[in-house]
C-alpha cells in the first residue's frame, strides 16, 4: 500500500503480529466490527449490537470541533468512528489515532476503506509504544500554540480492554501538555527578551566557533555534568584530582563554586536570557579561558563580555533562520527545560560514552533548593509547601520536589532511554531517583571511568583555527532577511486590504477570492526565512490570536467565510504591528555588525 509509512509497513509485514487473532464481523446494525483474541477468549471492540451508538458516544466525547482543533483518539478498531469523525473535520483540523494492539492495526490495513484514511494528510495513525508515545504526541501537537486546543477521546470499550495502555496514554498526554504549557509561558514571558538577545548576539555569533567543529572530538571520553543541587557539596572536592581525566561541564550557577574550589571546568553552557545568569558567573567569566557554549537566546550581556572561546549552537525550539544568517548548517542541542539537559547533550555530541551527574538532585534535599556554595541570595526563590510533591528518592525514601523539577527529571529519563550507546551514572549521592542510570559514588565513577587524558590539547587545537562563520556573509544575509521581512509586511498589508474589500462587498465570490489569496500568503509565510527569523515574536502573536479562529461553524457558507476572513484580518493586524516593532531593531543589529 503506497500510502503506508515505513513504520506502518513494518507492522503490516511483521510475521509475529498475528492478525488472524482478529476477526472481522458485521454488527447487528450492519457496521464493521473486530473481535479480538484477548487473553484466550474473543472479545468485541465495541458493541456487537449497536456500533452506531458507540460512534455517537465517541463523537459526543470529542465534543465541539473548532476550525483548528487537534484531536487525539485512543483506539482505531475498524475505523468506522474515524470515518464519521472525518466528515466533521475542517481544513485546519488534524487527528492522531493511537492503536494499542498491533494485531488490530495490521488487520485494519487490509480493509478496503483504510486507504482513504491513510491517504489523507489530516489523519495520522500510530501504534501504542510506551517508549515512544510521548514523542508521537509532541510531534503531532507540533507547536505550543496548539496545546490548549486539543480534544482526546477513547473509542468504545478500548479504555477497559486496554486499561494499562490507556492510563499510560492519558498520563503521557498530561505530561506533554504540561511541557508545551511551560514552553508557551516561557515564550510569552520572554518572547521580546529572546528576540532582543538574539539580535544582540548575532555580532558574537559571527565571530564564534560553531558546535559542528566539536562533533565527536572527545570520542570515548568521560564527562561530568555539574549541577547546583543541594548534594553538590558532598562530593565536589573529588573533582580536584581529575581535571584532565574527565571533561567537566557546568552551567552558570556552578561556575563560581567550582572556581572557588580551584576546579577549572572544561566547558560552560548558558541558555537563559536573564541577566541573573550573567551576575552568577561574571567574576570568573574570563578566568582560565573556559569555553562558553551559547545559543540565540543566551543572555547577550554574558556573551558579549566573554572575550574569547565561544561555541555557538542552534536553538532547537524555534525557527530562528540562523542557518540562513550564517550560511552554515549548524547543529542544535537538546533542551529539556534546564541548562543541565543542554550540558548532557553537549557531552553526547562531542563523543562522550560515559556521562556522570553530580548535583543533579532534582529535589529539595534537606529542604534546600540549591547547594549553599551555589546560592545567590538575590536570586533565591521561596517555594510554598503546597507547591511541593513527593517522589521516589535515590535511596528508597521519598523526597520533596516541585512539578517543574519533576518535569526536568521526566525529560532527562526520556533522553536517557533514547541514548542506548551511552552509560549514564548518577553520582549525586542524594535527591530524586533517576531511572535508567547506574548509581555509585563520584569517587567510584571517576576511578573507574575517568581514564583518558589530553582534554585541554583537543580544545586548544580547535580554537587555534579561525572561526568557521564569515562575518561579511552574515552582514549580507541579514540585509536580505530585512529586505524579505519588509516585502512580506507589504504583502500582508495588501492581503488585509483584499479581506476588508471582500467583507465590505458582502459578495461570496470576492470572499472566496480573498480566502485563496490568504492560502497563498500563508504558504509563503511558512516557507519564508525572513518570517521565521522573528519566530520568537510570532509565536507569541499566534498564541494570543488563536482565539480569533474559534467560532461556531454556521450552516451558511457566507457566514463561515466572514468569520474566517475577520479572523485573518485581526491576525494580520497583529503581525504587521510586530514587524513594525522589530524592523528598526534589525536595522540597528546590521549597523552594529
Amino acid at each position: 500500500m503506497e500510502n503506508l509509512t515505513d513504520y506502518l509497513k513494518d507492522i503490516l509485514e511483521d510475521k509475529f503480529t498475528k492478525d488472524e487473532e482478529v476477526k472481522l464481523e458485521k454488527s447487528k446494525d450492519n457496521k464493521d466490527i473486530f473481535k479480538v483474541n484477548y487473553n484466550g477468549s474473543f472479545k468485541y471492540i465495541g458493541s456487537k449490537y449497536n456500533v452506531e451508538r458507540d460512534i455517537d458516544n465517541f463523537l459526543f466525547e470529542v465534543g465541539n470541533i473548532g476550525i483548528d482543533t487537534l484531536i487525539i483518539v485512543f483506539g482505531l478498531g475498524t475505523g468506522e468512528h474515524i470515518l464519521k469523525l472525518f466528515d466533521k473535520l475542517n481544513s485546519f483540523n488534524r487527528v492522531l489515532v493511537v492503536e494499542p494492539d498491533r494485531r488490530i492495526l495490521k488487520k485494519f490495513f487490509k480493509l478496503q476503506y483504510s486507504k482513504s484514511l491513510l491517504k489523507d494528510d489530516k489523519i495520522d495513525i500510530v501504534g501504542f509504544e510506551k517508549e515512544n508515545i510521548r514523542s508521537y504526541i509532541i510531534e503531532f501537537i507540533c507547536d505550543e500554540n496548539n496545546y490548549n486546543n486539543i480534544r482526546y477521546a477513547a473509542y468504545g470499550n478500548y479504555s477497559i480492554l486496554y486499561k494499562i495502555e490507556y492510563l499510560y496514554f492519558l498520563r503521557s498526554i498530561k505530561e506533554v501538555l504540561l511541557l508545551f504549557e511551560g514552553n508557551l509561558i516561557t515564550k510569552y514571558v520572554h518572547g521580546r527578551s529572546f528576540m532582543s538577545c538574539y539580535l544582540n548576539n548575532i555580532k558574537s555569533i559571527a565571530s564564534s566557533h560553531y558546535l559542528n567543529e566539536f562533533k565527536d572530538k572527545f570520542k570515548d571520553y568521560t564527562a561530568v555534568v555539574v549541577s547546583a543541587g543541594p548534594s553538590l557539596e558532598k562530593n565536589i572536592d573529588e573533582l580536584k584530582n581529575f581535571n584532565d581525566n574527565a571533561i567537566i561541564i557546568c552551567g552558570n550557577r556552578t561556575l563560581k563554586p567550582l572556581m572557588e574550589k580551584g576546579i577549572i571546568p572544561d566547558f560552560m553552557c548558558s541558555v537563559d536570557c536573564s541577566d541573573a545568569v550573567y551576575d552568577m558567573c561574571k567574576k570568573y567569566l574570563n578566568y582560565g579561558n573556559i569555553p562558553l557554549i551559547f545559543t540565540e537566546t543566551s543572555n547577550s550581556k554574558l556573551v558579549l563580555n566573554k572575550r574569547k572561546g565561544k561555541i555557538f549552537f542552534r536553538y532547537g525550539s524555534a525557527k530562528t533562520s540562523i542557518q540562513e544568517v550564517t550560511g552554515k548548517n549548524i547543529d542544535s542541542l537538546y533542551s529539556g527545560g534546564s541548562v543541565a539537559h543542554t550540558c548532557v547533550d553537549f557531552a553526547r555530541y562531542i563523543g562522550c560514552k560515559v556521562i556522570i551527574f553530580i548535583g543533579q538532585d532534582l529535589a529539595y534535599t534537606n529542604d534546600m533548593e540549591h547547594a549553599q556554595i551555589a546560592e545567590m541570595q538575590s536570586y533565591n526563590k521561596t517555594i510554598s509547601n503546597e507547591n511541593l510533591i513527593q517522589v521516589d528518592g535515590l535511596y528508597g525514601d521519598k523526597v520533596l520536589t516541585t512539578r517543574v523539577l519533576n518535569g526536568y527529571r521526566d525529560a532527562l529519563e526520556e533522553y536517557i532511554k533514547r541514548m542506548k550507546n551511552i552509560k549514564f551514572i548518577n553520582a549525586t549521592e542524594g535527591g530524586a531517583l533517576i531511572k535508567g542510570v547506574e548509581t555509585i559514588t563520584l569517587k567510584e565513577a571517576l576511578d573507574k571511568y575517568a581514564v583518558s587524558q589530553g582534554i585541554g590539547k583537543v580544545v586548544n587545537d580547535i580554537f587555534k583555527k579561525q572561526p568557521g562563520i564569515d562575518r561579511i556573509k552574515v552582514i549580507d544575509n541579514m540585509k536580505n532577511i530585512l529586505k524579505g521581512l519588509m516585502k512580506i509586511n507589504d504583502e500582508i498589508k495588501r492581503c488585509r486590504e483584499n479581506i476588508i474589500s471582500a467583507l465590505l462587498s458582502n459578495k461570496i465570490s470576492k470572499m472566496k477570492y480573498a480566502y485563496k489569496k490568504i492560502s497563498v500568503l500563508n504558504d509563503e509565510l511558512d516557507n519564508s526565512s525572513s518570517f521565521n527569523f522573528i519566530d520568537f515574536l510570532i509565536s507569541d502573536v499566534m498564541n494570543r490570536t488563536s482565539v480569533y479562529f474559534r467560532y461556531q461553524e454556521s450552516k451558511y457558507e457566507v457566514e463561515n467565510l466572514k468569520n474566517i476572513l475577520n479572523a485573518f484580518k485581526k491576525l494580520y493586524n497583529d503581525i504587521i504591528e510586530t514587524i513594525d516593532y522589530v524592523v528598526p531593531k534589525i536595522e540597528k543589529c546590521i549597523e552594529d555588525l
